[in-house]
């Protein structure tokens, strides 16, 4: 509904998200990014083709797994959103969030993009599902206890459980006072586990569990694997209340 107007910014400014030349040059044809950044400044001007960190990306979520989808941006129609500080119950889209992790899950996208805040919830993940805290820095050397934005605070033993059928990636997420429960597939990264009732991961028949640039801390065992396969890098594992 706002004109455009050859000025030094307003064009820019007040098309956010439109591609449409050069700043503060009015076009006739408009490219929308998708869920790419529009990169007006450049030269020549264009949309982003690729990421690097989630801030990468309009839709909020940039792929920083490994595979032929790594540094590409997600598109929105894939994610369902959730913020805890929402002020109406919302749809899971971009412009109008769920309040509570849950009801993402039950709409079982491929991703779930969470933003800051406190979330009083016990998770059952029985799908594949990347859960992400879109918030966390881009390259951390490690992850300090306050990093993590989103801190899941749930009330059972195990508050994240994976089923046999679940695969689960997890991203920025800090869970605490209880551990993670998993059957399945893991995949922590960049997140913090801290003051479980027992143990940070407990896995039993799992097949692969990973956990990279991490911290499991404040427990009496961080990680127990009874079977199946288990890769760490760059992850502290400690009993000290240090973080």
């Amino acid at each position: 509904g706002t004109s455009c107007v050859n000025t030094a910014t307003a064009s820019y400014l007040a098309e956010a998200g439109v591609c449409d030349g050069q700043r503060g040059t009015c076009d006739l044809t408009k490219t929308t990014c998708g869920p790419y950044l529009c990169l007006d400044d450049q030269t020549p001007p264009g949309c982003a083709s690729s990421c690097s960190a989630h801030s990468d990306c309009s839709s909020k979520i940039c792929d920083q797994a490994t595979g032929s989808g790594a540094g590409q941006c997600v598109d929105a129609s894939q994610i369902c959103y959730v913020d805890t500080s929402a002020t109406s119950a919302g749809d899971g889209q971009i412009a109008s969030p769920y309040k509570r992790i849950t009801d993402c899950l039950a709409k079982r996208t491929p991703y779930v993009a969470v933003a800051a805040g406190r979330y009083p919830e016990d998770l059952f993940i029985d799908h594949e599902v990347a859960i992400i805290g879109y918030t966390t820095p881009k390259q951390p050397s490690r992850v300090e206890y306050t990093t993590p934005a989103v801190e899941l605070t749930p009330s059972l033993l195990d508050s994240l459980q994976v089923s046999s059928k679940g695969d689960l990636y997890l991203d920025g997420v800090r869970v605490v006072g209880a551990g993670i429960g998993n059957s399945g597939r893991l995949h922590l990264f960049r997140s913090v586990v801290t003051h479980p009732k027992q143990t940070c991961v407990k896995a039993s028949s799992a097949g692969l569990v990973r956990i990279e640039n991490s911290l499991l801390i404040n427990a009496n065992t961080g990680v127990h694997v009874s079977s199946g396969e288990l890769v760490v890098e760059g992850t502290t594992i400690t009993t000290m209340d240090q973080y």
